[in-house]
């Protein structure tokens, strides 16, 4: 008879045990999540400002930014076809320019037979931008001697209302750095209704 109260102590201390394992437990549990938590926010508060870092350029503001694709005038004709029975909607174009939406968000591209200048390149892309004489201004201040094989060329309106400066980057990739100049283009691309997709 006496080995029941011992039976029973030990069942009590046992179960004292278990509670404070529990405990331990969940408080290493808690703290793990708190620490998890700290870590979770610290990453966000650094993604922000990296964000925020990428986010501010030093240049000057950019509006949208499209590749062109290059052809001859010879197979501008074909190009174009090409695109369209490739699925390519045709959002606006003139005699040597075509720009297809893509069908995919607000991406387009540009089909030229025309890039403004008698120049090498080795590919074209566009930078629609809202001051082209801040982009002129920003260029200028780049040390050429640097890369010999780089250049611009002065602001000038092409023939489709786009006041446009050209630049050669040492490879000879050439950017296309405009904004629409004439008040119809102007008008045209201020209420074109995929831009409000962009």
């Amino acid at each position: 008879m006496g080995e029941l109260p011992v039976l029973k102590g030990f069942v009590h201390r046992l179960r004292d045990f278990f509670k404070i394992s529990i405990f331990f437990r969940s408080a290493s549990f808690f703290l793990q999540l708190n620490v998890l938590k700290l870590v979770i926010i610290r990453g966000m508060i650094t993604q922000r400002q990296e964000h925020k870092r990428i986010s501010m350029p030093k240049s000057p503001p950019i509006r949208d930014f499209r590749p062109f694709i290059v052809c001859d005038e010879e197979t501008f004709p074909q190009c174009r076809s090409f695109y369209l029975d490739l699925g390519f909607e045709i959002l606006w174009e003139s005699p040597n320019v075509v720009e297809f939406a893509t069908g995919y968000g607000a991406q387009r591209f540009l089909l030229t037979s025309h890039i403004g200048l008698d120049a090498a390149r080795i590919g074209v892309f566009h930078f629609w931008v809202d001051d082209v004489d801040a982009w002129h201004e920003h260029v200028k201040k780049i040390d050429f001697s640097k890369y010999p094989k780089s250049s611009f060329a002065e602001p000038s309106v092409a023939e489709w209302g786009w006041r446009i400066l050209y630049v050669w980057d040492p490879f000879g990739t050439l950017l296309h750095i405009a904004e629409p100049h004439s008040e119809e283009n102007k008008k045209f691309f201020r209420e074109a209704p995929w831009m409000e997709r962009s």
